[in-house]
């Protein structure tokens, strides 16, 4: 039998074909896996890139905006109405919010914490980061003292000046009684019970207080005072018979230029005096802070003392001094036969100086001093040091992070 041999060839070539086109196939497969490789190795290296970029920014973003936060209604309020920090630098848009972790309102409350939130984008990536930041209670140097003035502490005459903690001062101690530890930048000389220390330096005075309170105060006219003083009468938080109440206690009073006097009155409240020319306090006088270790009293000019050492009494006043929304330790009553103790309860703070020539003031708390303090003639000025914790205003810094809050968002 003879075999046909017409197709063999043809088909042999058409499997080569077949072949060739085949492997041509796999090594443009090959080819455009080695690209598409070559640009997603490209594109990784790139977005490696950009994440390390894009995290360096956002924590920097935060650490400005943390930087830069202060603990006062005006920033807060800013904050809470715009982004404190919103720029764009080498192609990557940061930015940084705040808002109030306690309450949602971050505008209301000085003692609220918050948290801030930076963003850093670049295209498509996105970084996003967060902290909270809580005021800062760390007592500063002049707040760690019991008196603590940036002029100098003289004390003469018969006059005594006692303190359970460092009496200090960023002049001089001259003269007289002084039965507390001293401390000055310049010369030290008197009668000293307690130990005395050279300071290596001026310690730092607060700033921007009148502004800070001012901003969560209540205004009360001057004309609401008779005689521009608060006499035979009681001011608190719940308790204002010379206006609107304010929550925290805080009120703002503009003596524009004149004196004002506290005199036979029970406060349990910050005043912050503005432009006063002296505040005098006078006779049997019970005022305290509405919030522990706040200031009792924000002056803007001197404030001497005349208080005497008996007891703020309602029958010697004719004055109920703890009638509803006034309690004392839990009570109300409607009386006027009870007497409380004359003396001052938290921090004094003077733009100016303090000066006391007769009778005996009693502070347990703290004194602040911008100018002097005198202490002449018969006076007496007893300090029992009692402050935990730095109110607004009065600490090392605005706020301290809370590390272990910060964190990575992710969306």
């Amino acid at each position: 039998m003879t075999r046909d041999r017409r197709n063999s060839a043809p088909s042999r070539r058409g499997s080569a074909y077949v072949l060739v086109l085949g492997a041509a196939m796999i090594v443009a497969m090959i080819g455009v896996g080695g690209a598409i490789a070559s640009r997603t190795a490209r594109r990784a290296a790139q977005l490696d890139s950009d994440g390390a970029a894009l995290n360096h920014a956002a924590l920097g973003a935060l650490r400005a905006a943390a930087g830069n936060a202060q603990n006062t209604i005006a920033w807060r309020a800013a904050a809470k109405a715009a982004a404190p920090l919103s720029l764009t630098v080498d192609g990557i848009a940061v930015s940084a919010v705040g808002s109030d972790p306690d309450d949602a309102d971050l505008s209301n409350d000085l003692f609220d914490r918050v948290t801030l939130v930076a963003t850093a984008s670049k295209g498509q990536a996105r970084r996003i980061v967060s902290m909270t930041l809580g005021p800062d209670d760390t007592l500063s140097d002049a707040l760690g003292s019991a008196v603590h003035s940036n002029g100098d502490i003289t004390v003469s005459g018969g006059a005594v000046l006692m303190a359970t903690g460092r009496v200090s001062t960023n002049g001089s101690i001259t003269g007289g009684t002084i039965r507390a530890d001293a401390a000055a930048v310049g010369a030290i000389a008197g009668t000293i019970s307690g130990t005395q220390t050279t300071l290596a330096s001026a310690f730092t005075m607060p700033s921007g207080l009148e502004a800070r309170y001012e901003a969560i105060g209540t205004a009360i006219p001057l004309s609401a005072f008779a005689s521009r003083r608060i006499e035979k009468n009681v001011l608190g938080p719940a308790k204002n018979p010379f206006g609107s109440t304010n929550a925290l206690g805080v009120y703002v009073i503009d003596c524009a230029g004149q004196a004002f006097e506290v005199r036979d009155a029970r406060l349990n409240c910050t005043l912050v005096l503005k432009d006063c020319s002296k505040l005098t306090l006078s006779s049997g006088v019970l005022w305290t802070a509405p919030r522990s270790d706040w200031p009792l009293v924000i002056c803007s000019g001197p404030i001497h003392s005349d208080m005497v050492a008996a007891n703020l009494s309602e029958v010697t006043a004719n004055t109920n001094f703890n009638p509803t929304n006034m309690a004392y330790d839990g009570v109300t009553d409607t009386d006027k036969s009870d007497s409380y103790p004359s003396m001052l309860r938290g921090i004094v703070y003077s733009a100016s100086d303090f000066s006391i020539n007769s009778g005996a003031l009693t502070l347990e708390g703290a004194a602040i001093l911008a100018g002097e303090v005198k202490v002449s003639g018969t006076g007496s000025l007893r300090v029992r040091f009692k402050c935990d914790s730095a109110p607004p205003g009065f600490g090392e810094r605005e706020y301290t992070a809370d590390l272990s809050s910060l964190a990575r968002v992710v969306e």
